[in-house]
């Protein structure tokens, strides 16, 4: 979603792929060559935020907490690039929080608005909000499991926290019948996007900058898995897929309302793990 705001405002004249992100953001790794193309693919050198000890911390500590952008991006400023920009790649929730920040800017409006105004409003997803600084979730709905920032063979109910910590990397509650919605407009570009932004965005996947590879690669705001494009997600007790398979013209949404890692080393997320299962049931698979 954040991805396709930045498109849109860019077929608008309203701002430029190749601007560095230090044009809107001071202070950055890499923020004087690092462009917004850069950020939204993954090859900025900018490190996620999420991996910090003092970010990891202050959340587990106080998981109620209502953090600002600035805060998250906090954690990143002063400290060394990963990468000279486009010599390597790295999934970076930094970078999203970063174009949230340049969308704001931009637009002069909150995210809660320029998502409702320019995603939900028009696409007709009802049910679908960017919370800001609620933890608040519309009734009814699934209480989420976590693990994290918990003590070895323990879990926390973490419904309530607050999702701030995502930001425009990932803070959007939905239901599976909006991401339904959400999916048709993302994986044809309808309502969103004109036909050659569409078609820039499907050319944009990475291939060559390991770990993407001929079968696996990342590109704008959206990745494609073996022929299955689209995107997974996670913050502390749920994980989301929604990806699209055009050979088979096939959409699958998946929600759990746990982020436990599967058994085994690196074991992946749940829904991930259930999208990947049934896609390789299908038919023609």
């Amino acid at each position: 979603m954040t991805a396709t705001v930045i498109l849109q405002l860019s077929e608008e004249g309203k701002l430029d792929l190749s601007d560095p992100i230090g044009n809107y953001v001071a202070g950055m790794p890499n923020g004087d060559v690092a462009t917004i193309q850069q950020l939204a693919e993954m090859t900025s050198g900018i490190a996620p935020y999420t991996t910090s000890d003092a970010f990891q911390q202050q959340l587990f500590a106080d998981p109620l907490k209502v953090w600002t952008p600035a805060e998250l991006i906090a954690f990143e400023q002063g400290r060394p690039a990963e990468f000279a920009p486009g010599q390597g790649w790295q999934y970076s929730n930094t970078n999203y929080v970063l174009l949230g920040m340049v969308i704001e800017q931009v637009t002069g409006q909150s995210i809660a608005d320029v998502f409702q105004e320019r995603l939900f409003g028009p696409l007709g997803m009802t049910n679908t909000v960017f919370p800001g600084s609620s933890n608040a979730i519309a009734d009814p709905h699934l209480h989420g499991v976590t693990e994290q920032g918990q003590d070895d063979g323990t879990t926390a109910d973490a419904t309530e926290w607050n999702p701030s910590e995502a930001f425009t990397a990932g803070e959007v509650i939905s239901t599976l019948g909006d991401l339904e919605i959400w999916a048709n407009a993302l994986f044809t570009g309808e309502g969103i996007l004109k036909p050659e932004t569409q078609q820039f965005r499907r050319d944009s996947i990475n291939r060559t900058i390991p770990p993407n590879s001929a079968t696996a690669g990342y590109g704008f705001g959206i990745g494609d898995m073996g022929g299955w494009w689209g995107h997974d997600g996670q913050i502390p007790g749920y994980t989301t897929a929604v990806m699209h398979n055009y050979d088979l013209d096939t959409t699958m949404i998946v929600l759990v309302n746990s982020d436990i890692p599967l058994p085994g080393d690196k074991g992946p997320e749940p829904a991930p793990a259930v999208q990947k299962a049934l896609a390789q049931a299908l038919p023609g698979a």
